[in-house]
């Protein structure tokens, strides 16, 4: 029996559990690039990333099974967490953080596979190398960024004022950040953790980072690219974001 999970939303499709082992994300939007990511982490074990199990498509809709991971995704549990609960939390994650920033570079900026970049900064619906790359350099992933920018100026009717400005200044601004293994959506609904039972006779809860989540655009990015997506697509709620900042720029600095 398949049992609804969670609605991503009506355009990108739908997660489902089934039984006591498994997870399908499955829709017509959905994008293989996550289940190649899955593959390439198993070399790294200690990364908390769900198995791939199967990965089809039929119909047009792409089918991914993978590992249920045990726990709640952090945005349930966020608000009723004390202090010293959510330090640990941070802890934790900062330590699988630091992990996925260390993972050896290729040297080009694109996906797992060799292939172009899958954000949706770059526009993938749009097949264009110029876009989307995989790049070589640094210089043509902001060209790159710039002209997507452009196109959906144009395709509005506006002048494309923001993309000459990108185009003339990102490459100086942004230079000199290497390509590093980015998971590029480092939102609480992205980390799964659980409440541990206390054995040791102690009382309080204690938590632990049980997976990592929605890897649907992880790839190969300029080294400053964890912190910038993370803040373009945050809702600003405080707390979490200020903690996030600090452990991204204590490892990287911006």
């Amino acid at each position: 029996m398949l049992t609804k999970r969670e609605r991503i939303s009506a355009d990108y499709g739908l997660v489902i559990i089934v039984g006591n082992h498994f997870v399908v994300k499955y829709g017509q939007y959905i994008l293989e690039n996550e289940g190649h990511v899955l593959l390439f982490l198993e070399k790294y074990p200690s990364i908390p990333a769900p198995r791939l199990y199967a990965m089809y498509r039929e119909d047009d809709i792409l089918y991914r099974v993978m590992q249920l991971i045990p726990g709640a995704d952090l945005s349930k549990l966020w608000g009723e967490l004390l202090f010293n609960e959510k330090a640990s939390i941070c802890d934790q994650r900062r330590e699988i953080f630091t992990q996925i920033r260390t993972i050896p570079s290729p040297g080009y900026f694109g996906s797992v596979t060799g292939g172009s970049v899958q954000h949706q900064f770059f526009g993938w619906m749009d097949e264009d190398p110029r876009i989307n790359g995989p790049f070589e350099t640094l210089e043509n992933f902001h060209l790159g960024m710039a002209l997507h920018s452009q196109k959906q100026e144009e395709r509005s009717g506006k002048h494309p004022w923001s993309s000459e400005w990108f185009a003339r200044h990102l490459p100086q601004a942004l230079k000199d950040h290497p390509s590093t293994f980015t998971h590029s959506d480092l939102v609480k609904q992205s980390i799964m953790v659980q409440d541990l039972l206390q054995s040791d006779g102690h009382s309080g809860r204690q938590f632990e980072v049980t997976g990592i989540m929605d890897w649907e655009m992880a790839g190969w990015y300029p080294r400053y690219c964890e912190y910038a997506a993370f803040f373009a697509d945050s809702l600003w709620a405080g707390k979490w974001e200020k903690k996030i900042e600090t452990f991204i720029l204590s490892k990287q600095p911006f």
